[in-house]
């Protein structure tokens, strides 16, 4: 051991780098405790709402994605959900009474109901 810390060449400039990096990772554990304290307590996000909807649709069979896509369009309707298992859509409209007319005049739509009635 001797030999190695009083050799000439690159043994010196070697182990002052080496405790050099031993002293740099150790800081943290002397001071650094608020720090990680911070992080640990942090608290956890939560996940977001799920939007609320205030009409379900059901369309017919054979209505093709643009067909529905043009009539959503014209009543302003957002997609909240869907399809569940037996085909409904749930949507947010900014007039639910006007929307549920034109929903249900249309023939592309099965069925169209308040959110909390199932079409």
């Amino acid at each position: 051991m001797r030999r190695w810390l009083g050799a000439d060449g690159w043994m010196r400039p070697a182990f002052a780098v080496l405790a050099l990096c031993v002293v740099v990772q150790n800081v943290g554990l002397f001071g650094g405790h608020e720090a990680q304290d911070e992080v640990r307590f942090r608290a956890v996000p939560t996940a977001p709402a799920a939007a609320v909807a205030d009409l379900t649709v059901r369309w017919k069979d054979g209505v093709r994605v643009d067909e529905a896509d043009r009539l959503l369009q014209t009543i302003s309707a957002d997609v909240v959900g869907g399809p569940g298992s037996n085909g409904v859509w749930r949507l947010r409209v900014p007039d639910v009474e006007k929307s549920l007319q034109v929903l249900a005049a249309s023939p592309l739509v099965e069925a169209a109901g308040r959110a909390s009635e199932r079409p």
